[in-house]
């Protein structure tokens, strides 16, 4: 039995590539034809490639990796794919049946077309998996009453050099957007995952749920009086809005399905 490769850094939190490679190794089967689409140095594509070889399954012909850069990429036993995501991603229709993008989406300027492209590249009945920066989480309004930026979100860079860093963060935003550019694209309805729970954002909820639960739902009645029928469109993310996933995990990580 050959040794375990070694691990490569993550420029991730490793709570967040922890619950994402359990999402993933929970859908390994034969056959499936997945794509880590932002790979960076290949931290997850690593893993995942372990676990398909511990469930006797080649790498080659399950996997796949992409991003801009050969050069950043580290594990070399995953098939590789550079590929600019901001235009037409370099794969056919219905290529994989689960497709995972580990904080990505938020270094992008086109956010809307990256999901369309997501959903073009799944086969009927595949899978998305999708994780950025939880801008509703209740420290993280806070520090944007405070300072005019969300959590985990500077002033944006455009140096090249800075594209990966905090201050590369250009798209703040939050579950409602993320849920309409899924339905735009085709999708059903998204089921939310918990990471991290932030520490004070815990305890914000837990002391102020009452006035929260009062707030929620003054908002969904503003919806409704402003328009029945956007509210009617919009019920399942306002609702999710007011939840303790979305009020306290550090990342807004969702899974969401291509009909079929």
């Amino acid at each position: 039995m050959s040794e375990p490769l070694p691990r490569i850094a993550s420029a991730s939190h490793h709570r967040t590539n922890d619950k994402a490679f359990e999402l993933v190794a929970a859908a390994l089967r034969p056959g499936i034809r997945i794509l880590d689409l932002g790979a960076g140095r290949g931290h997850l594509a690593r893993r995942v490639a372990e676990a398909l070889r511990g469930r006797g399954l080649p790498v080659d012909g399950h996997l796949r990796a992409a991003d801009l850069a050969a050069s950043w990429f580290q594990a070399a036993e995953v098939p590789f794919q550079e590929a600019d995501f901001n235009r037409r991603l370099p794969f056919a229709d219905g290529s994989f049946d689960l497709i995972y993008s580990i904080e990505v989406i938020e270094h992008l300027r086109n956010p809307y077309d990256f999901i369309d492209e997501c959903f073009r590249l799944l086969a009927p009945g595949g899978t998305l998996l999708l994780s950025t920066p939880n801008t509703l989480h209740l420290a993280s309004r806070v520090r944007y009453l405070l300072t005019g930026f969300f959590e985990i979100y500077e002033p944006p860079s455009i140096r090249p050099e800075n594209a990966g860093r905090i201050c590369g963060h250009i798209m703040p935003l939050h579950a409602a957007y993320y849920d309409y550019a899924l339905r735009r694209s085709g999708f059903a309805p998204p089921a939310y995952h918990v990471d991290k729970e932030k520490g004070l954002s815990r305890w914000l909820y837990l002391l102020g749920r009452p006035l929260l639960a009062l707030l929620q739902r003054a908002s969904e009645r503003r919806v409704r009086r402003y328009d029945p029928a956007v509210y009617q469109e919009c019920a399942g993310v306002l609702a999710q809005m007011g939840s303790r996933t979305l009020l306290t995990a550090r990342s807004l990580m969702f899974t969401a399905r291509k009909p079929g």
